[in-house]
């Protein structure tokens, strides 16, 4: 069976999902840019939690350009945890994944 080029390519747009697309909570949506704090106040407490300061130099200031990272699980949602990547406690990114959390998330 022979498929067109545009037929193909079409096919591959619809298996690739928007990683930048709001994220269902509950009753609520969780949208990229949404504030951690916000995020945990409407979707209640994580499965898991992991959070990876701003490098900090001797002096105690944070280096430049340290950014401090958190990542937010929640589910079991029809067998899919949603992984939420936080950077500067500002949501970045909403990854579905079948495998629960274990060991170190921020990975």
């Amino acid at each position: 069976m022979f498929i067109k080029p545009s037929m193909a390519l079409l096919f591959a747009c619809m298996l690739i999902t928007d990683a930048n697309a709001a994220s269902r909570c509950g009753t609520k949506l969780v949208n990229p840019g949404d504030k951690l704090a916000d995020v945990l106040q409407s979707c209640g407490s994580p499965v898991a939690q992991a959070s990876d300061g701003p490098v900090i130099r001797n002096n105690g200031v944070p280096r430049k350009g340290s950014q401090k990272t958190d990542v937010v699980v929640y589910g079991p949602n029809g067998g899919a945890y949603q992984y939420m990547l936080f950077i500067n406690d500002e949501l970045v990114r909403v990854d579905l994944r079948r495998e629960a959390p274990a060991g170190n998330i921020l990975k």
